[in-house]
């Protein structure tokens, strides 16, 4: 062909083409192989996998499924659909999954933890639900006891409580009354002198002293010791006297608790019931109302009530149940709750200055804004003599029986409605209103303002039947939303390096400055006030600040010296601007950096190495960078598989300081959230002696019992070059190995010592560090540190009622496992800090069990009695472990050891049964913003048109971020993309466009229509021409509108579907598109659902290829046949023209034949040759037969004789094609003149005549007398 006809733009050797219509066009293949780029249950994602059965596609991607998107009201799993129906016909289906980009903002969590209380014999009490109604929060706790004349009350984590029964102040007095709101009347100042003010000391007008200074024990001895505990305003017992008060103090000595009083003397009175009194002024307070006093940070805030009420003491004693704080598992968490909500396109959001309303775009609204915790109440019969009904309130207690009953209530949020709803939960799972079934656990589905995202049942059970715990706490912890978006581009790593150890390779590499890390160590940087033209002498750089590696030339020495560098303006101080400005990190503030923002933190980086944001606050009283370890709103990150934690050697080093090395972990084909749940591992026969172990892939939700093994990799050795290798049995990450198995990978850390070792137990799994630190309201960031993660518990023990091959060590269905510990966890959760990882476990009990109980230098030891060891893996300390238990010895009374022969002599691995545990899978993300009602792939989410928020320094947005390394998804390096699902279903697609690596000729995208994903639709048929030339696009024509429901009378007509079509502007033949949609029966669950006849199209083009040819229609009476039940709209003849001529093929109902398939034409607008189907696909099969033909032909001579071979290959095609009516007749033109073969080409052009299908039979029927004879 020649140069200037195939507009050739590769340079590597190969067949080239371009279609000429003489009315003219068309592009490659054979026997039918379809392409699918769309949404699947489960499955590997962005990558082409070839499939050539049903049952070869339930392993990989999973069946079918109704389900559809909430806003769209379109099927969310189509292309399982089209997949079944296709391989009846073909055994040849590529299929690329496609997953999220973008992720989510999880938005506010509330945790609900259990505890555990002991109860004694006192007095109960009830909690003051007003929130102002406060005595100094300290941190203690006990009672307050008072006299007659004071407030009772009991404190716990900042809440107040008084007694269950109350009494009148004045005995007459009747009325029981909560203490209303209380306002501000006074400040009562203790100066450093001892001497008590009204007033404000730093104001002239001060100067009123309510006592005068102390003359013994300075008050600073009382007030900054740390023994005190509680300050509160005492009365004289004589009620008539109510212009005097004391300032009381409690605080502890050796014999206890003890109260002090300021006296008006200026002494501290430190026995007890001494009454001595300050006299204030006569408006501080009156006949009617008492005072209280609230300390905070050196300063009495004096408050006065609206109403008086007292609260004594009952009586007689009841049953007081007291939080154990001691209690191992005390506030460990059961559940964690989210609010439901849902995405705005633009809310307004303030005005202009020039009066016009300004709006933030993409938002999500979250429903819920707060929840409280009540007990549960009932009704129940009263007896013969009472046949009312009564209501019994219940508590939060918990036991065998009630694992806990309580009520939900909700403060809601819609639009611009707010509202309180209340929901009856229960924690036990067989009751009808079990947590998961009231509130769900699908963001998505379900109608509740809140759902479970986390729920651990089974923990919870097993600490009740322990007695860890016997109650759940009342108070829900809150994790406010706040999403974090840096207004700098990341830094690689904090300043650690010292500038003569920079080398060429550090240029424009950033750095963050810190105290620690930086300071301390004295590094020093430059500074230029000209942007670069001279630069500074080396000072100490500022905490804070972001350094960038640069160069500049010795005067003296001629060579390179490599620094860091920051710009300043003129005079040294901090440059602004665009270009070349001052980086730095401000001290945090919450309400200046979050609240007062929207909730979106902007004063912070992204620290490259760590994965981790920083920002600039105090560290236990020191100002430095630290970084963000607590959020649980960021869950924006890309899809991920699923991985189990860790695989660990055996014991090494000596009984105190015990070295373990991380061996392999395994990593799910599969990619997306289901792969937490797809497989398990267990490591089987460890031979330590041969070091050699099996390898068992087995079904999530099999049984110990009877363990499904759905792959088995026996006697796997971990030295590299041996025949059963690890890596080699399996297939590596890396691709470095095939992939042998159908589920899992293998990561190896190669190295000496592990090709010495044997797998003997595993790291902890990913949770969140509940003390870690967060962007919260308080400086210390965790808004509780007694927050413990959730229990998970391993199998250590052997049962004796069940064999032993029969059980497993580690994960066991025999102990119980909640599948939420596997689940994904955000962003900061996967950092393999120890603090972050549940207990770790293992097979010897050598290792002394539970979390570290010191520090010593930065290592972490276990202390147990008088032994002290430390455990390291890799060299890093702080891991929790969990071995078999100690219990299990034998009668030698050796605990259970595992590593030689020697070692494992008399102890329960003498039997290699009992060498084996079971290890799960976490960390599977399915990547999307399931708070979208439908996918972000409409064409306002393409990079040029979206209208959110994104930051052009970091790259990062409220909701989209900037598409790192595009390249990975078969876009340009150079492109800059953003990770809307737009860009997710393009890179899904761009997998299969490449001819040379995946053969396809029929394409379909379920999901993606040409009306709402218009530009998308553009964009793959683009790839389908001009990448890949040679496959059919079966495009989907939606029937009704976005958000309308299957009744015919919200469809749209045939007239607006050719109204639909000719408005996306599309006009080629590479494409062809059906109405209306066909109703099919899902009998696997047992479900109809409407869809798109695409499943019946690809099904019924290999049906023809099989029984005929890629050139006769697919359609008709032959080879039209529908498998659907009916469509969902009968067509009249006349709506059948409108379709047809509007290029809309249609499906035609007969009465006893059924549904088929009618029309033949493509999307091309030219009514010419090449405007049908058939023709299409023609040409694809003529251009894949002489490429095939023509390839072998390649680095041949290229002489006169070559001409002749051409021709004689293109014959042995072009003449079968004629023989079965593709084409009528066909010429070849060969130019081999030596300017050809002096370009090395073979110029040729084919001329064919394709046959045209009959579509219309005009049939004249005459009637004529009966005399007439035919001839």
């Amino acid at each position: 062909m020649a140069k200037k006809s195939t507009k050739r733009t590769h340079v590597s050797p190969g067949v080239y083409y371009k279609e000429t219509e003489l009315q003219y066009a068309t592009k490659s293949l054979g026997i039918t192989t379809l392409g699918l780029a769309g949404e699947t249950i489960k499955g590997p994602a962005f990558q082409p996998i070839s499939i050539s059965n049903w049952r070869e596609f339930q392993t990989y991607f999973g069946g079918t499924n109704t389900e559809k998107y909430r806003g769209s009201q379109y099927p969310k799993y189509e292309l399982p659909y089209i997949a079944q129906e296709y391989l009846k016909q073909s055994k040849q289906l590529e299929v690329v999954r496609t997953l999220g980009f973008s992720g989510v903002n999880a938005g506010p969590a509330w945790a609900i933890t259990a505890t555990k209380h002991n109860c004694v014999d006192g007095y109960e009490y009830v909690k003051v639900e007003n929130s102002d109604y406060n005595l100094p929060n300290d941190g203690s706790e006990g009672l307050r006891n008072a006299s007659l004349n004071q407030w009772e009350m009991y404190e716990k984590n900042g809440e107040f409580y008084v007694y269950n029964q109350p009494k009148p102040y004045a005995e007459e007095d009747s009325t029981i009354t909560y203490p209303k709101t209380l306002n501000v009347i006074n400040s009562i100042v203790i100066n450093n002198k001892g001497i008590i003010y009204k007033g404000d000391e730093n104001n002239d007008l001060y100067l009123e002293k309510l006592c005068e200074p102390l003359k013994t024990n300075g008050i600073n001895n009382i007030f900054n010791n740390g023994y005190t505990q509680a300050f509160y305003v005492e009365f004289p017992s004589d009620t008539n006297d109510n212009e005097r008060f004391s300032i009381v103090f409690e605080y502890y000595t050796n014999e206890g608790i003890k109260k002090g009083i300021v006296c008006h003397d200026g002494k501290i009175d430190i026995k007890d019931n001494v009454a001595c009194y300050c006299a204030p002024v006569e408006t501080l307070l009156s006949e009617e109302l008492r005072t209280q006093l609230q300390y905070t940070e050196g300063n009495f805030t004096v408050y006065k009530y609206n109403t008086i009420s007292k609260y004594d003491r009952p009586s007689e004693p009841t049953t007081v149940c007291v939080e154990d704080v001691n209690a191992p598992q005390n506030n460990v968490v059961i559940a964690i709750l989210r609010s439901r909500g849902e995405h705005r396109n633009a809310v307004a959001n303030g005005v202009d200055e020039c009066g016009n309303i300004t709006y933030s775009y993409d938002g999500i609204e979250y429903y819920t804004q707060d929840i409280k915790l009540v007990p549960s109440k009932t009704m129940t019969l009263g007896d013969s003599c009472d046949p009312g009904y009564n209501t019994l309130t219940g508590d939060f207690n918990i036991d065998a029986v009630n694992y806990g009953k309580f009520n939900i209530i909700v403060n809601s949020s819609k639009g611009y409605n707010n509202f309180q709803k209340e929901y009856a939960v229960s924690l036990n799972p067989y009751d009808k209103n079990y947590i998961t079934k009231v509130l769900g656990t699908d963001p998505e589905v379900g109608d509740s303002d809140i759902y479970v995202e986390e729920l651990y049942d089974v923990a919870l059970e097993q600490l009740i039947y322990t007695g860890d715990i016997n109650a759940i706490n009342s108070e829900v912890v809150k994790y406010p939303y706040v999403a974090i978006v840096p207004e700098h581009a990341p830094v690689d790593d904090l300043l650690t390096i010292e500038p003569t150890n920079l080398k060429k390779h550090h240029i424009g590499k950033r750095y963050l400055y810190s105290y620690s890390e930086s300071l301390q160590k004295q590094i020093k940087v430059k500074t230029s006030n000209d942007k670069g033209a001279t630069w500074s002498e080396d000072k100490i750089g500022v905490v804070g600040h972001i350094y960038t590696v640069m160069s500049q030339t010795d005067a003296t020495t001629g060579k390179k010296e490599y620094f860091y560098g920051e710009y300043r303006d003129e005079k040294g101080g901090i440059l602004t601007g665009i270009n070349k400005f001052t980086e730095l990190l401000t001290y945090y503030n919450y309400n200046r950096d979050v609240v007062n923002n929207d909730y979106v933190l902007r004063n912070c980086v992204k620290v490259g190495i760590d994965n981790a944001y920083y920002i600039y606050t105090d560290l236990e009283g020191i100002r430095d960078v630290r970084p963000i370890t607590l959020d649980f709103n960021n869950y924006k990150e890309e899809y991920r598989y699923a991985s189990t934690p860790w695989i660990v050697s055996e014991l090494k080093g000596s009984g105190d300081n015990v070295n373990l090395h991380k061996l392999f972990r395994f990593h799910t084909i599969s990619d997306g959230s289901n792969a937490n749940t797809e497989v398990k591992i267990s490591i089987e026969n460890i031979d330590p002696e041969m070091e050699v172990f099996d390898v068992v892939i087995r079904s999530f939700y099999d049984s110990d019992v009877n363990p499904g093994v759905l792959e088995r990799f026996g006697r796997c050795s971990l030295k590299p070059g041996e025949s059963n290798y690890l890596g080699l049995k399996i297939g590596d990450l890396e691709g470095t190995y095939v992939s042998q198995s159908a589920y899992v990978t293998v990561e190896i850390n190669e190295d000496d010592i592990t090709a010495m070792s044997i797998p003997c137990g595993f790291l902890g799994y990913p949770v969140r560090n509940y003390k870690g630190f967060g962007v919260y309201e308080m400086k210390q960031g965790s808004l509780s540190t007694d927050i413990k993660q959730p229990y998970i518990k391993f199998n250590t023990t052997i049962d004796e009622d069940v064999k032993i091959k029969k059980q497993y060590f580690g994960m066991s269905d025999l102990i119980g496992l909640d599948e939420d510990i596997l689940s994904y966890k955000g962003v900061e959760a996967y950092n393999d800090d120890p603090e972050f990882l549940s207990p770790s476990f293992h097979l010897d009990a050598r290792i002394l069990n539970g979390a570290p109980t010191g520090v010593e230098n930065g290592v972490y030891y276990v202390e147990e009695g008088n032994n002290k060891q430390v455990v390291s893996v890799d060299g890093v300390t702080g891991y929790n472990w969990v071995t078999v238990s100690r219990s299990q010895i034998t009668d030698a009374g050796i605990e259970p050891r595992i590593g030689g022969d020697d070692v494992m002599e008399n102890t329960i691995y003498e039997d290699k049964n009992a060498r084996k545990f079971t290890v799960c899978f976490y960390g599977g993300w399915d990547g999307w913003d399931y708070y979208r009602t439908s996918r972000s792939n409409s064409d306002e989410y393409r990079q040029n048109k979206y209208r959110g928020f994104i930051d052009k320094n970091s790259g990062q947005g409220s909701m989209f971020s900037t598409l790192k390394n595009p390249e990975l998804y078969g876009f340009s390096s150079d492109t800059k993309l953003i990770t809307s699902d737009y860009y997710a279903y393009l890179a899904a697609v761009r997998q299969l466009d490449n001819p040379k690596t995946v053969s396809i000729n029929l394409f379909a995208t379920p999901g993606i229509d040409y009306v709402n994903q218009n530009a998308l639709v553009q964009d793959i048929l683009d790839i389908i021409e001009e990448d890949r030339g040679d496959a059919l696009y079966v495009v989907t024509t939606p029937d009704k509108p976005f958000g309308a429901g299957d009744s015919k009378m919200e469809m749209y007509s045939p007239e607006e579907a050719v109204f639909n079509l000719e408005d996306s502007g599309i006009d080629s033949n590479y494409a062809c598109t059906y109405y209306p949609w066909e109703q099919y029966y899902d009998s696997a669950n047992n479900q109809y659902i409407y869809l798109p006849v695409t499943c019946d199209v690809v099904r019924n083009m290999a049906y023809t290829d099989n029984v005929a040819y890629p050139w006769y229609a697919s359609a008709g009476w032959n080879r039209g046949d529908i498998s659907g039940v009916s469509p969902k709209r009968k067509l009249k003849l006349a709506e059948q023209d409108i379709l047809y001529e509007g290029r809309i093929n249609f499906v035609n109902s007969f009465a006893k034949e059924g549904d088929k398939i009618w029309g033949d034409k493509n999307l091309q607008i030219h009514d010419g040759i090449m405007n049908r189907i058939s023709k299409r696909r023609l040409l694809i099969r003529l251009k894949t037969l002489l490429s095939t033909a023509c390839v072998s032909l390649l680095f041949d001579p290229n002489d006169p004789t070559m001409a002749d071979s051409f021709k004689s290959s293109v014959k042995a095609v072009l003449d079968p094609i004629k023989n079965t009516r593709g084409i009528t007749d066909y010429r070849i033109e060969v130019d081999d003149s030596a300017e050809a073969r002096d370009r090395l080409e073979l110029p040729a052009k084919i001329f064919i005549k394709p046959t045209q299908m009959l579509e219309y039979i005009d049939i004249e029927l005459v009637v004529t007398p009966q005399g007439v004879q035919f001839s």
